[in-house]
């Protein structure tokens, strides 16, 4: 196995698997299955509604709202992942929990959608954590307090994951980015109070975004003129 820094991390690869085997190979069963059932085949029916069943618990992973979030619990709320985005440095027990969310009809219990249930668990993971911000990781804050206890069974909507990673940045031009990942757009509020949506921004070009030194020239140069965008505020 690659050591973590030599892992590929998170790149959009991940969900765009997810939704190929959602819309076109399970796609391509389902009218496989409802071709059966107008031609009165044995059993077309029963598979027809499992494969319709399997097709919205998938769905719902590529969204991404709880239960079938990705939770990974030494990340901040605006690191947390927006919908299906799976990084192999998270390791395979977190990433594959959104698929154990709830059974499938007639599945195997506690396997999810899976054939079978892997030997994993969400419990929380020995040792404590150092002190760490209560606004960006309140699982590890119960009343005010903090407890380091390192808990991976959390689950958090996609509209406060949106709100938190609308991030203020610091720049002499800019007052916060915000970035959707499944629509690919990105918000940028500018210190003038006016507010411009970018879209059609790949995952990699919002990342360089924060991270440059200049954020303002980093804008002008590599993304105003590259990507369609409105004003919307």
């Amino acid at each position: 196995m690659k050591p973590p820094s030599e892992r590929p991390a998170a790149d959009g690869r991940g969900r765009q698997c997810l939704e190929a085997l959602t819309h076109s190979y399970l796609g391509d069963w389902i009218t496989r299955q409802q071709d059966g059932l107008a031609r009165k085949e044995p059993d077309a029916e029963g598979r027809l509604t499992a494969a319709l069943e399997l097709k919205a618990r998938l769905a719902a992973i590529a969204e991404g709202e709880p239960p079938h979030d990705l939770f990974i619990r030494w990340k901040p709320l605006h690191e947390q992942p927006l919908g299906w985005q799976p990084d192999p440095n998270n390791g395979v027990r977190l990433n594959i929990r959104p698929f154990m969310a709830d059974d499938l009809p007639g599945g195997k219990k506690a396997a999810g959608i899976l054939r079978t249930k892997p030997n994993i668990h969400w419990r929380k993971d020995r040792g404590k954590e150092p002190l760490k911000e209560e606004r960006q990781f309140p699982w590890f804050w119960i009343d005010g307090k903090f407890t380091g206890v390192r808990i991976n069974d959390r689950h958090f909507s996609l509209a406060l994951k949106q709100a938190v990673q609308k991030q203020s940045v610091p720049s002499s031009n800019l007052s916060s980015v915000g970035y959707d990942n499944k629509t690919e757009t990105l918000e940028v509020e500018f210190l003038s109070g006016s507010v411009y949506q970018y879209y059609n921004v790949p995952q990699n070009i919002h990342d360089e975004l924060m991270k440059a030194v200049s954020k303002g020239r980093f804008l002008n140069t590599h993304i105003k003129n590259a990507y369609p965008y409105s004003r919307v505020g």
